[in-house]
């Protein structure tokens, strides 16, 4: 398959759909491209956010704590931010 990988976009659909069929460290490789890029808070805190939920699935609790303060941070008024959050209140 070919997509343009500037185009985050892309990018984000390819890393959920590689999430969603367990190909776990594939989708982490794509979100890490997604944030090299910096295409703006919201969709570096949502990305931080799905980054999280995979290291929670992997159990690499450390990690998620990490990505889905990432999310808080990068857009503290946001729907990511918000779910981030709420995980964050599980996990401690």
């Amino acid at each position: 398959m070919s997509f343009n990988r500037d185009f985050w976009p892309a990018t984000l659909s390819l890393a959920m759909l590689e999430a969603e069929e367990g190909r776990r460290l594939e989708a982490i490789r794509l979100y890490r491209q997604i944030l090299e890029q910096e295409p703006g808070p919201s969709a570096e805190s949502e990305v931080n956010y799905r980054v999280a939920e995979i290291y929670i699935a992997l159990g690499k609790r450390d990690r998620a704590l990490g990505h889905l303060t990432a999310a808080v941070a990068r857009e503290p008024e946001g729907q990511w931010a918000a779910k981030s959050e709420e995980y964050l209140k599980l996990l401690r």
